[in-house]
């Protein structure tokens, strides 16, 4: 017998594939609090206060027993009477999970084996969606958020200078404005489909975030992406299957990065950038200029634009 949990959306279970019912709200925040155990005993005491905000009732307790009961029935149907259940473990001072899967578990794995499009079909909302206000879950739900965007980052790295993806970054930029990586992606897409300047206005955009909200300057990637853009460096022109890899790598990096400035919390100030980045930002604001220009001259009285000689297929 197989019994399988998904949490990518509300809580659900099914036994040999066939969904079962939980049962109301507390029911499944109880299997909730078993699962984010992973295996590891959860006492009575712990499971009441957890399930009633810190106040159980004087009959929470019995409550409690039936909650047990009726979950045992429902994922191990074929039981036999007083047999000790497999799945829903009695061990003192309370409750464990025994063997079962998860659709976390199978989500991470399948990421991490560079498999995202994959890993992003078992999700059907937010995690444990019915109680994304339970104090004790949103570390959780949390975790797997974060997890669900680098899996979006590494999928969006392989599609480079797909026009189909500059919608969906833009609103990821938009929902998430400190992630450099996205901010990363969403400029090389824009070069390698001949927008230069709306290129560096992201980039630019991006830096004044960063300095606004945590006090920091943008990181070397970034940093390193607009001096090539204004060089027109033909490393942008590398494969996207290359461009996905070194992203990759680069994810955790900057996450890591942009979490520490959070934790940090600085006091909101200009931050100097040294001469040379002034200089890139002159450069910049020459570019953009040299762009409308070509634009209101026409096609055919000027020089084709850099991204128009480009094919990063």
């Amino acid at each position: 017998m197989a019994v399988m949990f998904r949490v990518l959306g509300p809580v659900e279970a099914y036994v040999d594939g066939v969904p079962v019912d939980l049962g109301g709200p507390r029911p499944r925040l109880l299997v909730a609090r078993l699962l984010i155990s992973r295996g590891a005993t959860v006492s009575v005491d712990a499971i009441l206060d957890d399930l009633y905000d810190g106040a159980p009732p004087p009959r929470a307790q019995s409550t409690l027993h039936s909650y047990i009961s009726n979950l045992r029935r429902v994922l191990e149907p074929g039981r036999a009477p007083r047999t000790p259940s497999s799945v829903l473990l009695s061990r003192p001072p309370g409750y464990a999970l025994g063997p079962h899967e998860v659709d976390a578990d199978e989500f991470v794995r399948l990421s991490q084996a560079g498999e995202p499009e994959r890993a992003l079909a078992l999700w059907r909302g937010t995690p444990y969606e019915e109680f994304g206000d339970v104090p004790w879950l949103r570390p959780e739900i949390e975790r797997l958020a974060e997890a669900h965007l680098v899996t979006r980052e590494r999928l969006l790295a392989g599609r480079v200078g797909d026009p189909h993806v500059v919608g969906e970054l833009e609103a990821l930029v938009a929902a998430h404005p400190l992630r450099e990586g996205l901010w990363e992606l969403l400029a090389r897409t824009l070069y390698a489909l001949g927008r230069q300047a709306d290129a560096l206005e992201a980039l630019r955009t991006a830096r004044g975030r960063l300095a606004e909200e945590l006090g920091l300057d943008p990181g070397p990637a970034l940093r390193r992406l607009e001096e090539a853009i204004l060089a027109q460096d033909p490393a942008l022109d590398t494969p996207v299957r290359q461009t996905a890899s070194a992203h990759a790598a680069q994810t955790d990096v900057e996450a890591a990065r942009t979490e520490a400035g959070r934790t940090e919390r600085p006091e909101r100030r200009a931050v100097g950038r040294g001469t040379q980045v002034d200089r890139l930002d002159e450069l910049a604001r020459d570019v953009v200029q040299a762009a409308r220009g070509v634009a209101q001259r026409g096609p055919g009285s000027g020089t084709a634009r850099a991204g128009d000689r480009r094919d990063l297929r």
